[in-house]
């Protein structure tokens, strides 16, 4: 846990830094649990997602309710949610948290959660890319060195192109592209030099 500082971390070209949080959540015991579990703060999530495993681990009650989601590792279809109770040392301190979370059957590319916005937003965190931190009020973490083969950023790249060429053929098979002459030449909306000029 570090202060705000002017000092942050330096990227050189070609690294790759991610932020990472290290967390700990209460079990079923009501005791804090850490043993080195790593959360991906992603402000592109609406939600937070956390691993089956770990929810069974903390033997957290689990409620039915499902829906699908695209995250950093690919596609994830959580089945369940829970109430999770937890804190960030690096950056909360010792204030506990709570928020609902959709649990995923499988791996997480490695993480045990996955922070979306309606965590980030209650704690008011700043992600901030070009100073590659996370910061809430005066405490900052940086972002961590991580090492990922180049394999694997083709492949997340080669599925985003995928899933969004299946969204445009989807949309192309559905609707048929407008003939714009044709929508003016029937608006009755504008008047014939409004046509024209059109």
């Amino acid at each position: 846990m570090n202060k705000r500082s002017g000092k942050d971390p330096d990227p050189k070209p070609n690294e790759n830094f991610v932020p990472i949080l290290h967390f700990s959540a209460r079990n079923w015991k009501g005791e804090f649990v850490t043993a080195a579990r790593k959360a991906l703060v992603d402000s592109g999530a609406s939600h937070t997602l956390i691993t089956k495993s770990l929810a069974d681990r903390l033997g957290l009650k689990i409620n039915p309710g499902g829906r699908g989601f695209l995250t950093v590792s690919g596609k994830a279809q959580a089945c369940w949610t829970t109430k999770l109770e937890f804190k960030f040392d690096e950056l909360t301190r010792h204030t506990v948290l709570m928020s609902r979370a959709f649990i995923v059957d499988g791996d997480m590319a490695r993480y045990d959660m996955i922070i979306g916005q309606n965590v980030l937003r209650s704690v008011k965190a700043d992600v901030n890319f070009s100073t590659n931190t996370v910061s809430v009020g005066e405490y900052s973490v940086p972002f961590v060195k991580v090492e990922v083969p180049v394999c694997e950023v083709h492949a997340e790249q080669e599925e985003a192109e995928r899933v969004l060429n299946k969204g445009k053929k989807l949309l192309e098979a559905k609707y048929k592209p407008a003939d714009l002459d044709e929508v003016v030449a029937e608006s009755t909306a504008l008047n014939p030099d409004q046509k024209k000029g059109l």
